[in-house]
This record gives C-alpha cells, sequence and structure tokens, in this order.
C-alpha cells in the first residue's frame, strides 16, 4: 500500500509493484499501513490525514500540497480470503 500527498491511494502487487487498485483518499497519505487477523481473516488499515502539521510545511516549495484537505481518517479494508 503506498499513496500520495494529493489523496491518491495505491495498492499495489507486492510481487511485481503493478498498481491492483487506487482511490482518492480523504487526504494525503503519510503512514505506514498495519496488517493483522481476527479470527483467521487479516485486514489493513492505515490513517489518512495531513490535520494542522502541513501547515508546517513550506508551502512555496511545495505548491502541490496548498489547499489540501486536512482531514483525518482511518481506512480499514478486509483482505480476499483464498
Amino acid at each position: 500500500m503506498s499513496g500520495t500527498p494529493d489523496q491518491k491511494m495505491l495498492i499495489l502487487d507486492a510481487d511485481n509493484g503493478r498498481e491492483l487498485r487506487s482511490f482518492k483518499a480523504a487526504s494525503g497519505r503519510h503512514s505506514a499501513p498495519v496488517v493483522y487477523a481476527v479470527e483467521g481473516r487479516e485486514y489493513i488499515e492505515f490513517a489518512n490525514g495531513w490535520g494542522g502539521w502541513v501547515a508546517g510545511y513550506d508551502l512555496a516549495g511545495t505548491p502541490e500540497l496548498h489547499g489540501l484537505p486536512g482531514d483525518n481518517v482511518l481506512y480499514v479494508f478486509s483482505l480476499q480470503e483464498k
């Protein structure tokens, strides 16, 4: 799982890096995913959102961050059973 500061989240094939899925998230990605299992079912989750700390960036040097939403969201996906 990866993403970009401009709200694009990417789910990549671990074997070859090919993009499997992508979607527009509430804000930019800046955290690592967590994978865990409950009763044999696997889940992947990641926090998403710039919150207030995007204000600490030099927006003159990173204009693509100007105006991005500062929302904070926790995304959780269950993985397909094999």
